[in-house]
């Protein structure tokens, strides 16, 4: 059985204490998911850590990896084209290489696209697609904003934290709720949530450093 800690394991079957390890970005399995939902169940992870923290560069590798190695080609140029977006031209070498690793399963059509993008770095031709979080082009803005939303709702804090509490992961359950009192102060249920953790974790340095921050 897994560490408390452990949320997601890789191909190995090895534990990866959470999306954003450094030490192993290749993940491809969620722990409380059944075997056949565990590609969608994990590529939605994915993509909600980088609606969340956009700059962190590693949950934009693992949301490319991810895809690469399941053969998602639409999904896998999304994912490039939000990278490039965030990078805002910079880091071109580790663009290239990146493009590079995973360019065999994108479809002609949009594999073209990515090298236009690399040979100029001209920001117009981000097009996104259906799976785009932060570019506009073919799919209209308000079909971006829809996909976005509908992301965040299926990923309600109050929910990821309970599914972090159930598999006994209160540390991250916690910073869960953190972030999210701190995003919506209005909602009550999480500082309810948050405050029982609180007390059942006898975490008061947690505590009064959050109330700081409030």
């Amino acid at each position: 059985m897994l560490p408390a800690h452990s949320l997601f394991v890789n191909e190995n079957g090895k534990e990866v204490s959470h999306v954003g390890s450094a030490i192993n970005f290749k993940v491809n399995a969620v722990v409380w998911t059944d075997s056949e939902q565990v590609s969608d169940s994990l590529y939605r992870q994915l993509v909600y850590k980088v609606c969340r923290s956009p700059k962190r560069l590693m949950f934009h590798l693992q949301r490319i990896y991810h895809c690469f190695e399941n053969k998602l080609s639409e999904q896998l140029y999304a994912a490039l084209i939000d990278l490039f977006y965030i990078l805002n031209g910079k880091g071109s070498a580790f663009s290239l290489r990146i493009a590079t690793e995973v360019m065999t399963v994108l479809a002609e059509q949009e594999a073209a696209k990515i090298e236009a993008y690399l040979a100029t770095y001209e920001e117009t031709l981000l097009i996104g697609n259906q799976y785009s979080i932060f570019t506009t082009g073919l799919t209209s803005s308000l079909a971006l904003i829809k996909e976005a939303a509908k992301v965040n709702s299926e990923y309600d804090v109050l929910s990821l934290a309970h599914d972090y509490i159930e598999y006994s992961q209160l540390e991250q359950a916690m910073e869960v709720l953190e972030g999210g009192i701190l995003e919506m102060p209005e909602r009550l249920e999480l500082q309810i949530e948050l405050l029982e953790l609180y007390t059942i974790t006898k975490s008061y340095l947690a505590y009064k450093k959050m109330t700081n921050q409030l």
